[in-house]
């Protein structure tokens, strides 16, 4: 079975919803430092356009059989992702992942051997240097193992804290209340010192009742409180273009 077929099938099955999308919104990079990430059509959303990246080519998962122990996705380590003594593994939500290397354009892994509805989210990345691209950490994921899920921002909806294209410390809803993206907050000006194509360390602290910090290389930029906050318990990292390489992520319960 390929990953293509699931896709298409998706695709399929949301193509009438997406033909009466606004057929002119943005799905390219911008840079401008208040900008949604490159796969969102506006900075907010009626939740009228679902945009997916382009399909993956190689073979997807094999779903389990239902009435068996079979997982519906393949489980693998990522390496250098710890919770304490644990060793984090998990499934590709979207694309590929070796080594913790992004290995085809758009990309989500998910961590399914630890769950964590409050708590804090560290991930140590470097991108590809004068390609600007949203890449960071998803958490609050609102996420059902039982299901085969294959998703971006067209499933379970959760929160991303990444370096966006303009440099900017940025921190979103994604699949809130039907729209596929949502702005929380975005710092008004780029990271201090950072350029794309330099290690970076961005970091979330959540309680799980809408208090949010954000910080990158150790620095308080985002401090965010949301009025209707997703309670998910799931946890992973996102990157939007091939070989943005994750050098850790390390979680820490409450």
């Amino acid at each position: 079975m390929k990953k293509l077929s699931l896709a298409l099938a998706l695709v399929m099955a949301l193509g009438a919803f997406a033909s009466c999308a606004d057929q002119t919104a943005n799905t390219t990079t911008d840079a401008g430092a208040n900008n949604p990430a490159a796969t969102t059509p506006a900075a907010t959303t009626t939740g009228s356009k679902i945009t997916l990246p382009p399909l993956p080519s190689t073979d997807e998962p094999v779903s389990g059989e239902p009435g068996t122990d079979e997982l519906p996705y393949e489980v693998e380590a990522f390496p250098n992702a710890t919770c304490g003594d644990l060793a984090l593994e998990g499934y590709e939500a979207w694309g590929y992942w070796e080594d913790g290397v992004n290995t085809e354009g758009w990309g989500m892994f998910v961590f399914t051997n630890d769950t964590m509805a409050s708590g804090k989210l560290t991930a140590t990345f470097t991108g590809v240097e004068g390609s600007p691209s949203d890449s960071g950490i998803v958490f609050g994921m609102e996420e059902d193992l039982d299901e085969m899920y294959w998703y971006w921002e067209n499933g379970p909806a959760y929160y991303m804290l990444f370096v966006a294209d303009a440099g900017t410390l940025y921190l979103s809803k994604v699949n809130y209340n039907g729209s596929p993206w949502t702005i929380c907050e975005v710092t008004a000006d780029p990271i201090p010192g950072f350029v794309h194509g330099q290690q970076v360390t961005i970091t979330t602290e959540f309680d799980g009742t809408g208090n949010i910090k954000c910080y990158a290389n150790g620095e308080l930029l985002i401090d965010y409180t949301d009025t209707a906050p997703l309670t998910g318990n799931r946890y992973g990292v996102r990157a939007e273009i091939t070989d943005v390489t994750y050098a850790s992520v390390v979680a820490e319960h409450n």
